[in-house]
Formats: C-alpha cells, sequence, structure tokens
C-alpha cells in the first residue's frame, strides 16, 4: 500500500472517515475516492431533509394563519356584543318618580344630558369625551331651573357642566 507524504492531521477528514489519527499518520492513495465517496453519500440524503425541513415550515406556516384567523374573528365577534350592550345602556328610559321627578338609574350621562337638555330647550356640547360615558343614579326635578341640575352634576368628581347661551358644555 502507498502512502502519501501528508499527515493525517485534518480533524474535520478524520471524523469523516471515523478513523484513529494514532493508528494511521500518513494517507493512502484511495484518501481521496473515500471521502468523495462519504460525501456523494451524504448529499444523497439532503433532499428528504429538504423534503421534511419543507413539510415542516408549511406546517408551521398554516398554524399561524389559523391562529391569526380565529384571533381576527374572536375579536370581531366581541366588538358588536360591547356595542350593543353599550346601545341598549343608552336607550334606557328614566323612571318616573312623581310628576316633576325623574330618576335616572345606571344611565350614561350623554343619555342623561339629552333628555334634560330637550327638556330645556338646549344643546350638548362635550368637550372631553371620556366624561359621556360615565353612569349616573340621580333624581332630576323638572320643575327646577338648570341651574339646580349643572350644580347637582358638578358635585361629582371630575365633571364640569356649565351653561352657555343655548348650549351646555360638559368637560
Amino acid at each position: 500500500m502507498k502512502t502519501n507524504e501528508r499527515p493525517y492531521n485534518d480533524p474535520a477528514l478524520r471524523e469523516a472517515l471515523r478513523k484513529d489519527c494514532s493508528q494511521e499518520n500518513m494517507l493512502t492513495d484511495d484518501f481521496e475516492q473515500q471521502v468523495m465517496m462519504k460525501i456523494t453519500m451524504h448529499q444523497r440524503r439532503k433532499p428528504y431533509f429538504r423534503i421534511v425541513a419543507t413539510f415542516i415550515g408549511l406546517l408551521m406556516l398554516s398554524g399561524l394563519a389559523f391562529a391569526a384567523y380565529h384571533f381576527a374573528v374572536g375579536e370581531g365577534l366581541e366588538s358588536p356584543s360591547q356595542e350593543a350592550k353599550a346601545s341598549v345602556l343608552s336607550q334606557q328610559k328614566p323612571a318616573e318618580i312623581n310628576d316633576n321627578i325623574m330618576l335616572f338609574d345606571n344611565m350614561q350621562l350623554d343619555s342623561v344630558l339629552t333628555i334634560v337638555a330637550q327638556h330645556y330647550q338646549k344643546h350638548v356640547e362635550y368637550q372631553n369625551d371620556s366624561v359621556r360615558h360615565l353612569h349616573f343614579h340621580i333624581e332630576w326635578n323638572q320643575a327646577a331651573p338648570l341651574a339646580d341640575f349643572i350644580t347637582l352634576i358638578n358635585n361629582f368628581e371630575g365633571i364640569s357642566l356649565r351653561e352657555e347661551n343655548d348650549t351646555i358644555i360638559a368637560e
């Protein structure tokens, strides 16, 4: 058996052939052929790995698309129910206790002010939109002047009503 003068020191080649370096220090003539045969055998297996990797990638991508679809549909179903609840609350009518006293029970401020403004023939303007959605439980005397009702509402924290000409301004 002929040997080359080059030493067998390359760790990658040694691992490819799975030979122990201590047994052979010199390379044989057919060493390059053995390496090429191992490389070509390894390359023949690669298409299967590519097919498997592609399948796994498509599976993951379809799972993400499925989750995104259900996430979007889930949000779409929740928002109309919340809007429906808000519309039901805003359509509530006050209960009349006496001829002149009305009870607003868990009604939003925009509904309350709409009823009061219609009674006093005023318009309502909101400068702070978050105030519009506050809920109230109050009694309103229709015979009392508008200034009394404004004072009653202004006693609550974070709400400020004022009357300017024919407009009630809520801040």
